[in-house]
């Protein structure tokens, strides 16, 4: 996490990064956090991180990766 330092401003990309690393805190995934932040000229188009399918029940709610189990997750 990118934080001001002395009162000034962060960059506009280092408070994009400090975005996507907030969303990765959402991922579902139980053994890799991946965030994401789309922008274009200067405005956020899109949010997301990773995890299960809808329809799907998360790994973090199992508490284990069927991927991982079947030796699909490398």
């Amino acid at each position: 996490m990118v934080i001001p330092k002395h009162g000034e401003r962060i960059s506009k990309i280092d408070a994009y990064l400090n975005c996507a690393e907030n969303f990765a805190y959402r991922s579902t995934c139980i053994k890799r956090k991946y965030g994401t932040v789309i922008v274009k000229d200067d405005a956020v188009i899109s949010t997301g991180y990773n995890g299960s399918p809808r329809g799907f029940e998360n790994c973090c709610d199992l508490g284990k990766c069927p991927r991982i189990e079947k030796n699909m997750h490398q």
